[in-house]
């Protein structure tokens, strides 16, 4: 059997496996939400399966590097979901405050860069350069016998 062959077969036990746990899996309802512990490692487990499918789908096209990327996603993945077994709701709220101090870098990048108009250019220039945009439109529009003036 093939490498290639045999890490297909491991991607096509791992998307079966965890496709039986989605089954047989009893989550309840807590006051926790999408923060309980369970319900973020069936996510976990559900990227993974994704990302096992695709990593399959993309070795059978012989995408070799593709395929390789997405497969690093599944390690990101376990490692997570080591972090969950072993930590439990500390390692949720480490989850949560990763997520937040993200998004608020992401959020800072884009007020702090300043884009900048080039000097010959002024929002009345602009304004005034859309005003006569539309007014061409409109007579194009008229002029083709197409246009419902208001």
């Amino acid at each position: 059997m093939s490498i290639v062959a045999e890490w297909n077969r491991l991607a096509t036990d791992v998307r079966d496996v965890g496709l039986r746990i989605f089954e047989s899996a009893n989550v309840p309802r807590t006051h926790k939400g999408f923060g309980d512990e369970k319900v973020l490692a069936l996510m976990l487990l559900a990227r993974t399966v994704s990302n096992v499918k695709g990593a399959v789908l993309l070795l059978e096209a012989r995408r070799i590097v593709e395929a390789r990327t997405i497969t690093r996603c599944s390690f990101e993945n376990l490692y997570w979901t080591v972090g969950l077994a072993e930590e439990g709701e500390a390692f949720v709220h480490k989850m949560r405050d990763d997520e937040m101090t993200h998004r608020k870098a992401l959020g800072q990048s884009i007020f702090t860069t300043e884009i900048q108009l080039e000097d010959r250019f002024s929002f009345a220039q602009l304004h005034e350069g859309g005003e006569q945009a539309i007014r061409e439109h409109q007579d194009a529009v008229s002029e083709a016998g197409g246009g419902n003036q208001a």
